[in-house]
């Protein structure tokens, strides 16, 4: 039972671990969750993805060098994507990961964060 889904069963649900750690990444949450010079990502990425699978993320200020960060609750991967443009990237979801998010990097800068689903 989770209150990010269908809220039929309110008042009888409550937050995943994953949504917690999601949701303390947020500006609601937390007053320092992203870096002023970091790319940013689009809130209309998709929110499914499965292991292996290559995905483009919208956002903006995307740059050479630049690196996705994949986390869910037990561990983090971070990918290389293939830029093509300052708005749009191309990177291939790694394998093993659960439902978390996703967020762009540049060195020490951190850009917002996107809930993703991810399966097999």
């Amino acid at each position: 039972m989770s209150l990010m889904k269908w809220h039929g069963d309110y008042p009888s649900t409550g937050l995943l671990p994953h949504e917690v750690m999601i949701l303390r990444e947020t500006p609601w949450f937390n007053n320092h969750a992203f870096d002023d010079g970091a790319p940013f990502l689009d809130f209309e990425n998709q929110d499914v993805a499965h292991w292996g699978e290559t995905i483009r993320l919208s956002g903006s200020g995307f740059a050479s060098g630049d690196e996705i960060e994949f986390r869910d609750l037990d561990h983090f991967v971070r990918v290389v994507p293939t830029v093509i443009g300052p708005t749009l990237i191309q990177v291939t979801v790694p394998v093993g990961m659960g439902p978390g998010y996703i967020r762009a990097w540049r060195g020490d800068l951190r850009s917002d964060v996107v809930a993703v689903n991810f399966y097999p």
